[in-house]
C-alpha cells in the first residue's frame, strides 16, 4: 500500500497565527502532540 501525505497529516490541521509567541506555539504543539504547525494569517490562509 502506498502512503500519501494525507495519511501523515493531522486532521483537522493544527494552526497558529503568525504573530503568536514561540511559547504559545510550543504549548500548542505539546497539547496536540505534533511536531509542526501550519502558520496562518488573520484570514486563516497559510502565511508566506
Amino acid at each position: 500500500m502506498r502512503m500519501t501525505a494525507a495519511d501523515l497529516m493531522t486532521s483537522p490541521a493544527v494552526t497558529i497565527s503568525a504573530d503568536a509567541s514561540v511559547v504559545a506555539a510550543a504549548r500548542l504543539m505539546d497539547a496536540h502532540d505534533v511536531k509542526r504547525l501550519a502558520v496562518v494569517d488573520y484570514n486563516g490562509r497559510l502565511h508566506r
